[in-house]
């Protein structure tokens, strides 16, 4: 009679495996990316977007920037993430915000970030940009998107996920 508890075992921590494989999967998985984003009222569409964001991460490096021109960033857990100019050819603002899947509110901006022109990779000599506190996205746009827009500390980004 001990074979139908040596099978109920089984099948327990076949379950148990199964569900601590999901939930590693699930806490893992990358973040939804955004299509768009909107803030004061006016929806701008990404142009690129990087999930799972790291320090290797191109954003608008070696792209040509306009006015309609927006880069985001997503990252797994809030952190302190810093940012530089190597290969960007225009300056840029850079929007920190901290916040869930639906958006959230703008911790921190820099604006006009200078693009990094020498570059010496021994000497790693561009400027970092780091926020004052955590955020979990950063857009990039082209320099003066932030003023134009009237967006501020405290302004509230929403993403759109609709394709």
């Amino acid at each position: 009679m001990q074979r139908p508890l040596v099978i109920s075992l089984s099948i327990s921590l076949a379950i148990i495996a199964a569900v601590s494989i999901g939930i590693y999967v699930y806490a893992n998985a990358p973040p939804p990316i955004p299509i768009s984003f909107t803030v004061k009222g006016v929806t701008h569409n990404f142009t690129v977007a990087e999930a799972n964001a790291t320090a290797d991460e191109k954003g608008l490096m070696n792209a040509t920037v306009t006015n309609k021109t927006f880069a985001l960033f997503v990252f797994n857990s809030p952190y302190r993430w810093g940012f530089w100019m190597k290969n960007t050819y225009y300056p840029l603002d850079m929007i920190w915000i901290d916040g869930g899947a639906s958006g959230g509110n703008v911790v921190y901006i820099q604006h006009d970030a200078i693009p990094c022109v020498s570059y010496d990779p021994s000497q790693f000599n561009c400027t970092i940009y780091l926020p004052p506190s955590v955020a979990d996205y950063v857009i990039e746009a082209r320099a003066g998107f932030a003023n134009s827009s009237g967006i501020t500390n405290g302004s509230y980004v929403s993403f759109d996920y609709r394709g």
